[in-house]
């Protein structure tokens, strides 16, 4: 063994350097757009460490490499092989040269490679996956929806698939869930999958939508281990596209809003509303646009006219998706609660925005809004008219004819006549009946105001709404409070602490409420007497002077 090894040794030193030769080959010729094929390098006797430099190769992807030596003795000549395997794919159909691929100081000689697309007759067997690409519009504006639809269709069962996102530069894009179904195409049963792209440029120009790339493993056949499919792997790439994103029109001032259909309205709850001097009373403003995202919705200012108290709550926006595109919804409800009665009217609004169908201007116009809040203590109008809109209609007897009806009507006036003769003299004989204790009881009072402070201390904003009315009707029996705002008016030192009450409970604050502001102000309000509960002066009389 040890003779063969320096037998070898002396025959390799021995042995003149053989000159080099490179080669390159395809494993077949044409190949098809999209799937791989080998692309073989070999050099025999080459300088060490060199390798192939592929970077004159263009039109195609690298996909994987492999490396093999070999080394073979023939009488006394040696010879070193190196043969470097490539894995490429091409995307495109065409006729592409192989250019010369130098290996050191040697290079291969150039050749033609003939691609064909999938599922031609030069391919000789039907594409197993295809894309199609589909566009809304050629040209846009800035901001309006663009439609991307991509349809992958298989013929073969196909497994990993993966598909670059379509991100083209300074656009916001959104993209559907995938939707697949089977359908016959051409008599074949195919399977489609379908995805939305929907792309809002953000400024004017031209926009490139890039080549979308899609690769998967498509199941071919099976090898002769009956566990084991036949794998082939699939690359597919989608055409350039271009967009023309063209500049706002003229004219356009303000919030730019290109939709295709926008809606205003304005809901009351509870419908129809019922407005009464310091009950609250909740309006939502909603703009409903189809061709636009949530985000390019403008917020809406509710404009309340004087004396009234609008307390906003956060606005809320959605999004849902159609064929079409994506509609949007944003609203945001108010809290609106009277200070006093009378006619108020909530005005117009009117929303300026672009027809993107009709490539035009439009205004959605949200009409004026008049109302009528009544006092406290008032029925509701509403009430009194249908009530008196639902009484029957009576009508007048016929009229009476014959002696007995005669006498019978005498009788009768006479004794209405009696009747009211004795209610006057028994009127008068009634004494004035003395005016009540308006005094609260102690104990009722002291309890309430207990409850008041409790509820304060605890940051209890729902007890203090209720208990704080119960004492200030304590405080002030002679008054017909119904509501908080009655209170302010008798105690304007409560003003700011139910201010922020109501706001905690009406309005946008994300702060729970303290009591420590009213908590003063009550302890405030109970070290002053309360001048409306002392009792009237009674009226001393002259003392009666003799005549």
């Amino acid at each position: 063994m040890v003779k063969r090894g320096v037998a070898l040794l002396i025959l390799l030193t021995v042995a003149g350097p053989l000159k080099a030769e490179v080669r390159s080959w395809v494993a077949r010729n044409p190949v098809v757009a999209g799937e791989t094929f080998q692309f073989t390098v070999e050099a025999e006797n080459s300088i060490a460490d060199a390798k192939p430099d592929l970077s004159a190769l263009r039109g195609f992807e690298v996909v994987s490499r492999s490396v093999q030596n070999s080394t073979t003795i023939m009488n006394t000549q040696v010879t070193h092989s190196v043969r470097w395997i490539f894995t490429l794919v091409p995307h495109t159909a065409g006729e592409f040269t192989i250019p010369a691929i130098p290996v050191g100081i040697e290079q291969t000689k150039p050749f033609v490679l003939k691609v064909v697309s999938p599922g031609s007759q030069q391919s000789g067997e039907p594409s197993p996956v295809e894309l199609e690409t589909q566009l809304s519009h050629e040209s846009v504006y800035p901001g309006q929806e663009l439609l991307y639809t991509v349809r992958i269709i298989r013929s073969i069962k196909v497994e990993n698939e993966s598909l670059t996102p379509a991100e083209p530069f300074n656009t916001q894009v959104e993209r559907s869930e995938p939707q697949t179904q089977i359908e016959m195409v051409e008599g074949r049963k195919v399977k489609v999958t379908k995805l939305h792209y929907l792309i809002y440029p953000k400024q004017s120009g031209e926009l490139r939508l890039p080549s979308l790339r899609y690769q998967g493993e498509g199941l071919v056949g099976r090898s002769r281990d009956p566990f084991q499919n036949l794998r082939k792997r699939i690359y597919r790439q989608t055409p350039e596209r271009t967009v023309t994103v063209k500049p706002l029109p003229a004219g356009q001032t303000g919030w730019w809003l290109p939709a295709r259909q926008v809606k205003l309205a304005r809901v009351w709850k509870p419908n129809p509303p019922q407005f009464r001097v310091g009950e609250p009373t909740t309006v939502e403003l909603v703009i409903n646009a189809e061709g636009v995202l949530p985000s390019q919705l403008p917020a809406l200012e509710l404009v309340v006219p004087t004396g009234i108290r609008a307390y906003p709550d956060t606005p809320a926006s959605k999004k849902t998706l159609a064929k079409s595109g994506f509609r949007s919804e944003w609203k945001q409800s108010w809290a609106l609660i009277p200070v006093r009665a009378g006619r108020f009217v909530l005005p117009e609004m009117r929303l300026h925005w672009w027809d993107t169908q009709h490539k035009r201007f439009r205004e959605t116009v949200l009409p004026e809004q008049v109302f009528e809040v009544i006092p406290s203590g008032a029925p509701q109008p509403q009430v009194a008219r249908m009530t008196s809109e639902s009484a029957p209609a009576t009508r007048p007897p016929p009229p009476a004819t014959g002696p007995f009806w005669k006498w019978l009507a005498f009788a009768s006036f006479g004794l209405w006549g009696v009747t009211l003769v004795w209610w006057g003299w028994s009127r008068r004989r009634k004494e004035t009946p003395e005016e009540p204790e308006t005094e609260a009881p102690p104990s009722n009072l002291r309890k309430a105001s207990k409850k008041l402070l409790g509820a304060c201390k605890a940051n209890d904003d729902a007890k203090v709404r209720s208990v704080l009315l119960e004492w200030e009707r304590l405080r002030h029996p002679q008054e017909h409070l119904q509501n908080l705002e009655d209170v302010v008016r008798l105690d304007p030192v409560l003003q700011k602490p139910v201010d922020e009450l109501l706001q905690s409970r009406y309005g946008d604050t994300p702060e729970s409420w303290e009591g420590a502001a009213l908590l003063s102000a009550i302890e405030q309000l109970a070290k002053v007497p309360n001048p409306t509960n002392a009792k009237p002066p009674k009226p001393v009389l002259e003392p009666m002077v003799p005549l």
